[in-house]
Formats: structure tokens, sequence, C-alpha cells
């Protein structure tokens, strides 16, 4: 399926609303207004959301051991303990440093390390989805997982 091609509303509708970076044993997540952005083991996470997933999409990022301290270093000095924004569509940029809401600090890891990684052109519009991170050209294997 041809995403590039289908209008930004369009990206709400697919099932998929939550992204996060797994590295290590941890997951790296933007959660929910009023928590900061945080790390949390495998395990810990699975006790968390075990009730509330029935389906995962698992992305292996095609990235050189390069890349992976750079963004697992990006993330423990810059995108950990960040608030999540009050009013993601209309205020917060990608670009944003302030807060992240769950794909953008997803993307904002890959920026960093010189990968782009959403269907938008480079400057507009401002807001990734999750759906985009799936199939953006620069990501590497797919893994479903059904509950």
């Amino acid at each position: 399926m041809n995403f590039k091609n289908k209008p930004w509303w369009s990206y709400f509708s697919n099932g998929w609303e939550h992204s996060a970076i797994v590295y290590d044993t941890n997951i790296v997540e933007a959660v929910n207004y009023g928590q900061n952005s945080r790390k949390i083991s495998l395990q810990q996470f699975f006790e968390i959301y075990s009730s509330q997933i029935d389906r995962m999409i698992i992305i292996k990022m095609n990235l050189n051991n390069s890349q992976k301290t750079t963004i697992k270093n990006y993330i423990d000095t810059k995108l950990l303990g960040k608030p999540y924004p009050s009013n993601i569509a209309l205020l917060n940029s990608k670009y944003s440093m302030s807060t992240f809401y769950c794909s953008s600090l997803v993307w904002r890891a890959h920026y960093n390390s010189g990968r782009f990684v959403d269907l938008d052109e480079k400057t507009t519009p401002t807001i990734v989805y999750p759906i985009e991170l799936i199939f953006s050209d620069n990501v590497g294997s797919l893994y479903s997982v059904t509950f």
C-alpha cells in the first residue's frame, strides 16, 4: 500500500497509535500528556501494556554501529525526561526539542543521526504520525506480532 499518496487524515485510520524505540533491553517512549519521555525495561513495558495491546509491528532499522551509538547517546542525553505536548496537532512541531509525542521522539532520534524516517517532505507538514515510521523508505525489516 502506498501511503505517500494518501491524504494526511488517513494516517489516523490505520490503527497504529503508538511508537517507541527499543534498544538493548529497554523501551524509550513519550507516553501521554502529563508524563515525561522515559526509558523502561521491556519487562516493565509488557507489564504496563499487555492488557492494552493486541498487535505490534517491530521494525528492525538498517543501522550501522556508528548510527546505533549516535542514536543511543542522543536518546540518553537529549530525549529523556521531556514533557508530552499539551496539543500535538496544532502546536507541536516534530522539530521541537522542548516537548515530544511518541512518533516525534522516534523521528527525532533518527533525524539527529542523519536519517529521515517519515513520509512527508522535510519541512512540511511538521507532524509525524506513527504509521509514517512504518512505511518510510528508510526502515528495515518489519515483523508483525499478534497477542
